[in-house]
C-alpha cells in the first residue's frame, strides 16, 4: 500500500503503531513525501495499463473512464433501486419485530 503526499506526521504515527503491526504488514506500507518523483514513481509501480492517458497510461482519457463508469452505474440503476428497497423493507420488519429498539428523536 502506497500513501501518497504524506506528512511528517504519518511518520510519527507509523513509528508508534510499527510495535502493534506485524512486520510483514508494515512492509507492505509505504509511505512517500510531496516530494518525491512522481514519473519515476509510476514507472515503477504502477503498470501503464492502469493509467489514465492523462498520466502516461494505456487505459483511456479521465473523460472516457468517467463516461464509462456512469454507464456502469446507470446499467445497475435498477439493482440499486431494488436494494434499497429491499434495505427499507428489512428495517421495517425489524422495527415491528423490535419496537423497544429503536429510538425516536422528536
Amino acid at each position: 500500500m502506497h500513501i501518497l503526499n504524506s506528512m511528517s506526521l504519518f511518520d510519527i504515527i507509523a513509528a508508534l503503531i510499527k510495535p502493534f503491526i506485524k512486520p510483514k504488514v508494515f512492509q507492505r506500507i509505504q509511505l512517500h513525501h510531496g516530494n518525491m518523483d512522481y514519473e519515476k514513481f509510476y514507472e515503477n509501480e504502477i503498470p501503464k495499463s492502469h493509467l489514465p492517458k492523462e498520466y502516461g497510461g494505456t487505459l483511456g482519457t479521465l473523460d472516457e473512464l468517467q463516461a464509462e463508469t456512469t454507464k456502469k452505474l446507470m446499467d445497475l440503476r435498477d439493482y440499486f433501486i431494488l436494494e434499497e428497497k429491499q434495505r427499507e423493507l428489512e428495517f421495517e420488519d425489524y422495527i415491528r419485530k423490535h419496537p423497544k429498539d429503536v429510538k425516536c428523536h422528536d
